[in-house]
């Protein structure tokens, strides 16, 4: 992964969200961190994708 990648999931570690007895939930939770960016973080029961969308002006 990316370093900015990493920093996001290092960032949601912190939070201390677990991932326990998903077996077909899907969640998407969007995290704004900033006014310029947005993260969407989709937690599935094998992976952990972080994917930032940096906002046009």
């Amino acid at each position: 992964c990316t370093r900015r990648e990493a920093h996001y999931i290092a960032t949601i570690s912190r939070h201390h969200i677990l991932l326990e007895g998903l077996t077909s939930l899907f969640l998407i939770v969007n995290l704004h961190l900033s006014e310029d960016s947005s993260v969407k973080v989709s937690f599935n029961t094998r992976s952990l994708r972080v994917v930032g969308r940096r906002r046009l002006p």
